[in-house]
């Protein structure tokens, strides 16, 4: 049984990701931004799963000392933290980069850009601390350089993503620590 931490974990992808790694009998620890989704999310898991294999705390990627509880948050909760995900992020409507309102280019490279490394530095000193670990960055649309018309914000955010988990592998080598994307 493993622990795993997912970032935006209380709907989408993140959500899908808690409810088949709590299948296959690990525990969970969910993130999201709004505690009501957050708890909605829990309720749902806990109608087919021990609530003792999960829990959830509220938090915003984009603010390091919220990263850094949620790491407190699943060790103390759980032990340790074997996995953590950076799912956390945002969509981008799909329209020309210039018609994009400066706040919501803000917000998405806040959220999956800095929210991406400040996760990243929470689980990877937590991880040199007790001595193993892996972490995972969810890819996507443009972290292999394919391009789409109207989501230059969002290809970008991924591009940058492919970016960090290389630099981050490469740096880690040779430890007990694995950096590794899904995609």
């Amino acid at each position: 049984m493993k622990t795993i931490i997912i970032t935006g974990s209380s709907r989408g992808i993140g959500f899908g990701l808690a409810e088949n790694f709590l299948r296959l009998g690990h525990q969970v620890v969910l993130n999201g931004r709004d505690q009501a989704s957050l708890d909605k999310a829990l309720e749902k898991l806990q109608e087919s799963f021990p609530a003792g294999r999960m829990a959830g705390i509220t938090g915003d990627m984009g603010n390091y000392d919220q990263a850094a509880a949620l790491w407190e948050f699943g060790a103390d909760r759980f032990g340790a933290v074997d996995i953590w995900i950076n799912n956390a992020g945002i969509a981008q409507s799909q329209s020309s980069f210039w018609e994009l309102e400066a706040e919501k280019i803000q917000d998405l490279v806040q959220t999956k850009i800095t929210g991406a490394m400040y996760g990243a530095k929470a689980a990877l000193t937590g991880f040199q601390k007790q001595g193993w670990g892996a972490l995972y960055n969810m890819e996507g649309l443009g972290s292999d350089g394919r391009r789409v018309e109207d989501l230059t914000l969002y290809g970008t955010s991924k591009r940058a993503l492919n970016y960090l988990t290389d630099s981050l592998a490469a740096e880690v080598k040779g430890t007990d620590i694995i950096v590794g994307a899904l995609s």
